[in-house]
Order: structure tokens, then C-alpha cells, then sequence
């Protein structure tokens, strides 16, 4: 979230990902903050700013779908998952695009992603 064109190149970049971990050393969803030129690497070791209320140390599982519901005002982001709330994480927040991306699983689909005013 708040991804800007070009922002893959900026150093002064700042923006939100939603990271959810399978393995069991760091299983959990997570709501996390990019800040710089993004490197691989640094998807694994990313300041946390909230842990899911919920979902904050359960592996997602494969062959699972999981419906995302994302709320996002400039000083609030509220996400939910198959209708339950796991973040409601109060901030200062630019405008951006919404992006989705996967770096370890072969197989993700995102699909029936929706824009409601």
C-alpha cells in the first residue's frame, strides 16, 4: 500500500506490505514497512509495525483461499481476513497504489480484486 511509480528505484521510498510467513520460524501475517530501494533480502527482516490480532503467528496454508478485505484512509488502515479483523493500525499514510506480490510461492493467485468508494 502507498506504492508510488518508480518507487522500486527511490530511495526516499516508504511504503506498506502485508507479509505473511509460512515457515515456522517466522509463521505469522504481518503489517510491515518498506523504506528505500527494495532488495530481496530485505522482505525477510522488515519492521514490523503490527502483528495480525489474530492470524499474527499462523502459517498461511497452501490450497487455502483467503479473502482480503483492506480499509485505507490517510491515517488508518484496517484489514480484515475471510471477515475477521486482524489490523487496525492508526498512521500517517500517503496516497498510492494497492499491489499485490508473491516471492516464494509459485502458485499464488490474486483474483477478484475490488475498488469500492
Amino acid at each position: 500500500m502507498n506504492f508510488q511509480p518508480g518507487d522500486t528505484n527511490n530511495e526516499n521510498a516508504e511504503f506498506l506490505l502485508v507479509i505473511w510467513n509460512a515457515q515456522p520460524d517466522r509463521a505469522g501475517l504481518k503489517l510491515c514497512k518498506m523504506v528505500g530501494i527494495p532488495q530481496f533480502l530485505d522482505f525477510l527482516d522488515l519492521p514490523e509495525l503490527a502483528t495480525a490480532t489474530n492470524l499474527g503467528s499462523t502459517p498461511w496454508k497452501p490450497n487455502t483461499r483467503y479473502n482480503f478485505e483492506f480499509k485505507v484512509s490517510e491515517n488508518r488502515v484496517q484489514i480484515s481476513v475471510n471477515g475477521v479483523s486482524e489490523f487496525d493500525y492508526h498512521g500517517e499514510f500517503e496516497d498510492g497504489y494497492f499491489t499485490c506480490f508473491d516471492c516464494s510461492e509459485a502458485a499464488a493467485v490474486f483474483s477478484g480484486i475490488e475498488v469500492k468508494s
